[in-house]
């Protein structure tokens, strides 16, 4: 990103606002994004076990509108540790809309996320529920995420615009389990192994569309190389 950022805070609270004039996208510089775009980020953490979050995402891209929106919405999340157990969690909401002349009819999508990930020593299992809302003619859109982490490692749901997404919505149930064994060889060390199962359903009419199974193997070289083994199955229903 060309963009400047603004921090701060008192106490438990705190403030981001960040203004994006360029998106260098990964995909090389004729893919870039010229920019116009707001974002503002305010928490407020009142304990370990409780953050709250309010934020609002004014994106303007004049040479790819399909991806212009405003989108605000709430997050809590937080975390409990007792002894070797954990329990974290996040939920979120949020509502998207049209902005600076997206070129598609008035759209208004919603936005539910929720997991919780319970932990002890080596092992975390974690279960998620996100609803990515669609209309028929669009879907909710993330432009700016890290797309491939979200909604299955296949990236089946690639659409117009470079996001994840698809036009009669997403509901997309998850189920995962992560083993970081305690091994440290000269050259094999903190390994993680990660298995996530995948039911996506249509959010608009509740037909089922799809499984998908990932899995992912990641281990340290050294302090400076880590190797990843990766794998993707989706199946269309």
């Amino acid at each position: 990103f060309d963009s400047a950022r603004l921090d701060c805070g008192v106490g438990g609270l705190r403030a981001t606002y960040i203004y994006i004039d360029h998106v260098n996208r990964i995909l090389g510089p004729n893919s870039n994004w010229n920019s116009d775009s707001h974002m503002l980020n305010v928490s407020y953490g009142i304990a370990p076990a409780l953050k709250v979050e309010v934020f609002v995402y004014a994106l303007d891209f004049t040479t790819s509108p399909i991806n212009n929106s405003i989108t605000d919405g709430v997050k809590a999340s937080g975390k409990i540790v007792h002894g070797p157990f954990s329990l974290a969690y996040n939920a979120a909401y949020a509502n998207q809309r049209n902005y600076r002349g997206a070129p598609m009819p008035n759209f208004n999508l919603g936005y539910d996320e929720g997991d919780v990930a319970a932990s002890y020593d080596i092992y975390t299992a974690k279960v998620g529920y996100e609803v990515l809302d669609g209309n028929g003619v669009r879907g909710f859109t993330t432009p700016l995420a890290t797309t491939h982490a979200f909604n299955g490692w296949a990236d089946a749901w690639v659409s117009p615009g470079a996001n994840k997404s698809f036009v009669d919505g997403i509901k997309d149930l998850s189920f995962a389990g992560i083993v970081r064994p305690k091994l440290k060889l000269p050259y094999l060390f903190n390994p993680e192994f990660t298995a996530v199962y995948h039911d996506f359903n249509n959010e608009r009419t509740g037909a089922a569309l799809a499984d998908e199974i990932d899995l992912q193997a990641v281990a340290s070289v050294t302090s400076k190389l880590t190797v990843t083994l990766k794998y993707a199955d989706f199946t269309r229903r």
